[in-house]
């Protein structure tokens, strides 16, 4: 081995133990960054902490907290959305290799034709048939912490998809408890619909035999007869609405349509709400709602691309470096001195480059601005959203209180009206009347109940599942 040669390797193996060491070190550092940013593992359990499920205990209830934690297991909504936060996790570790030495080997067949009145001497007795082994080293030497903030710009947007995954999880699981309580007034309603179904097709009988007798008009009996098929249209549009919600929380748990009627549930008079609501809600729980959180990791990220793009008008720094083995001299494959190599270093610098990187610099800036745009409008939409659920859960539990007073006293009425009836005093049309009445309000009831328990889960999300 030559002298020269003996120099050029010594240079060149002293350039690769640098880069080597520099990935030794730049790996080791971002093992301790992925270390401390580690993705909690992936479970139920731990997902069980996005939606506060101890919470969900407030309600007397027995199926609705298992149907959230179903959800919560089986959704498939809820799989993609931590699909996509796995997505997002992986894109780090795309960028990271960017800030890494990049080591290659190609496998390289030569074949040469030669002229005829050409002499061998000429060609130093190349072979007609030969073969390359190179080796490659390439490394951008990130002097400017160029790609270290693609890297931290990219987990940014991670942690967002995170936030992003949550607010999935916390709405997945409102619309779970929603659809639960309609079924629940869906079922209370029918059952005062048959209730009243029989009212109104004992006043159709009664009328009908008043008709046989003399003692009431045709007309009479056709408002009759339109009441009577008009209830029956009532509760089958109720039976259809409870069918299409059974489907669509059995969608929501994981479940097929199919087994949507063999789906347990409570009812609506033992369902209550039994925690303390607060009378208003700390400016801290608002602003640590998921979506929030997730514009702020945004802006941050949209801040770091800014900077990446000033840095992009500076050089680039690289190193490459190449060592192969061949057969095309004479010496042995392995031989050094047969070997070829060279190393490249330097810095490259883009002179005309047709306005892209001040184009792509603005794109950048307008981005953020947008960004912070769209954060300031969540901010305003949360504060918003926590108080028109505060007020409606104040205005709504009043109307609830209101409509349960005019029930109590429509069941003290209907009593005096059953006395006036055991004694005579009144005929059965006017006591099956004021059983019309009651279960109007008993329906009213139903439904002022349930606004007043939807508008909990309102400001459940509202606040992003702390409360």
């Amino acid at each position: 081995m030559n002298i020269k040669m003996t120099v050029f390797l010594k240079k060149f193996f002293t350039v690769f133990i640098i880069l080597w060491m520099v990935f030794l070190n730049t790996l080791v550092s971002e093992a301790f960054w992925f270390k401390s940013r580690k993705t909690p593992k992936d479970t139920s359990a731990y997902k069980l902490n996005y939606i506060n499920i101890d919470w969900w205990q407030n309600f007397n209830d027995p199926y609705l907290q298992g149907y959230i934690v179903q959800a919560v297991k089986n959704n498939q909504d809820l799989r993609i959305a931590t699909l996509k936060v796995e997505e997002y996790r992986q894109y780090i570790k795309q960028q990271f290799g960017y800030e890494l030495p990049a080591l290659g080997v190609g496998a390289n067949y030569l074949g040469l034709k030669t002229p005829d009145d050409v002499s061998q001497e000429s060609l130093l007795n190349f072979s007609s048939s030969s073969y390359a082994l190179p080796f490659t080293a390439q490394y951008e030497a990130d002097l400017l912490l160029k790609n270290r903030d693609k890297t931290k710009s990219t987990s940014v947007l991670y942690r967002a998809q995170r936030f992003q995954e949550k607010a999935a999880y916390i709405a997945i699981c409102t619309d779970v408890a929603t659809v639960y309580i309609n079924i629940l007034k869906s079922d209370k309603l029918i059952e005062l619909q048959e209730e009243l179904i029989a009212v109104r097709k004992d006043e159709l009988l009664r009328i009908e035999k008043r008709h046989a007798r003399g003692l009431a008009t045709a007309m009479q009996v056709n408002t009759y007869r339109q009441n009577y098929q008009t209830a029956q249209n009532d509760l089958d549009s109720l039976l259809k609405n409870r069918d299409t919600m059974l489907n669509q929380l059995a969608v929501l748990i994981g479940e097929p349509p199919s087994c949507s009627q063999c789906l347990k549930k409570g009812t609506l008079d033992c369902f209550e709400f039994c925690g303390v609501l607060p009378e208003c809600v700390p400016s801290d729980v608002i602003f640590s709602r998921p979506d929030v959180l997730a514009f702020e990791e945004q802006l941050k990220g949209a801040k770091i691309d800014i900077r990446v793009a000033r840095k992009e008008f500076f050089p680039r720094f690289n190193i490459y470096g190449v060592l192969g083995f061949n057969t095309i001299a004479p010496d042995p494959f392995w031989s050094w001195d047969g070997s070829f190599a060279f190393l490249l270093a330097g810095a490259t610098q883009d002179i005309f480059y047709g306005g892209r990187k001040i184009a792509n610099l603005r794109i950048k800036q307008n981005k953020y601005n947008q960004i912070f745009e769209q954060y300031k409008q969540t901010n305003l939409k949360a504060v918003q959203e926590v108080n028109d659920s505060l007020y409606a859960i104040k205005y709504d539990t009043d109307v609830d209180e209101t409509t349960f007073d005019k029930l109590e006293l429509q069941k003290v009425n209907f009593c005096h009206f059953c006395k006036k009836y055991n004694q005579g005093v009144i005929s059965c049309p006017d006591l099956l009347a004021e059983k019309e009445k009651l279960l109007s309000l008993q329906m009213e009831k139903t439904d002022s109940k349930t606004s007043r328990l939807i508008n909990y889960l309102s400001l459940y999300k509202a606040a992003g599942g702390k409360l």
